[in-house]
């Protein structure tokens, strides 16, 4: 769709209006090093995942961001939050799809952006982010599902330390129709590895349970792993796995089993041989 320049000038006037207001009121963001904390997000972003992250000057400006953020410390947790917290209305995202018609203006969704940013900042801040832990249990129960998920994945990088919020973690296990909120929910399971006797069952039910088709044995698999030892009550339903027929599965019941029962795995491997 073609706009014509007076409706292309109109919609960068609302573009330019609305980012105003969105200043206005956004959380202010700690300085360090003469850069805000949102611009070495950015900054580490973008070094983390461009072309030319493995040359020197992306590793030294990964360095320099990494560097920045952690000496921001707790004091970096508020900003990082209002990133948790940043959703779209309906109203916006209608837009962008309409401005995705043309070619005149480039958006994307900002509350995405934001969300994106705040896991890369608790994923350098890990345990120092535990201040943020109520706060970040308090979202998991947000209505929109992109913060829900966001939250799930920055408490799995404080890492044992939030295992207090593994009970309202384990809802979000719950939401089939929508396979990011298990996997970002799994991903911090295995990251948190805590409280076995809850979870460890919960991700028997993915391997041979009422959520077996579900098809997230996998993920499961990863998180039953991580809890080593603890996870011996798992082995039966885990070594149905290692004939699977998907590669993706075998391995990762191979990994599992080594971990969790190293001498299971040796006697299952002797008798493949």
């Amino acid at each position: 769709m073609r706009l014509s320049s007076r409706a292309a000038i109109i919609l960068l006037g609302i573009v330019v209006l609305g980012m105003l207001v969105w200043g206005c009121w956004r959380q202010s963001d700690p300085w360090r090093h003469g850069k805000t904390l949102g611009a070495w997000l950015d900054q580490y972003y973008d070094a983390s995942t461009s072309p030319g992250r493995s040359s020197p000057q992306g590793a030294q400006h990964r360095e320099e961001a990494l560097a920045a953020i952690r000496e921001m410390g707790t004091n970096a947790i508020p900003s990082l939050l209002w990133r948790v917290r940043a959703r779209d209305s309906s109203a916006y995202k209608r837009f962008i799809l309409l401005m995705r018609k043309q070619s005149f203006i480039k958006l994307d969704l900002r509350g995405e952006h934001l969300r994106n940013r705040a896991d890369w900042g608790f994923s350098i801040l890990g345990s120092i982010g535990k201040p943020a832990i109520p706060e970040l249990i308090s979202l998991l129960r947000n209505d929109d599902r992109g913060v829900r998920c966001t939250a799930a994945r920055c408490l799995g990088h404080i890492g044992p330390d939030a295992e207090v919020a593994i009970p309202a973690l384990l809802p979000l296990l719950d939401e089939r129709n929508y396979g990011l909120p298990i996997l970002a929910t799994m991903d911090a399971l295995r990251d948190i590895h805590g409280k076995p006797d809850l979870v460890i069952p919960a991700m028997v039910e993915f391997l041979t349970g009422n959520r077996k088709e579900w098809n997230y044995s996998s993920p499961a698999m990863t998180v039953l792993r991580a809890y080593g030892a603890q996870a011996a009550s798992a082995v039966p339903a885990i070594e149905i796995y290692l004939n699977h027929p998907d590669a993706d599965k075998r391995y990762n019941a191979d990994s599992a089993l080594n971990v969790i029962d190293p001498a299971a795995a040796a006697r299952i491997g002797e008798k493949g041989h």
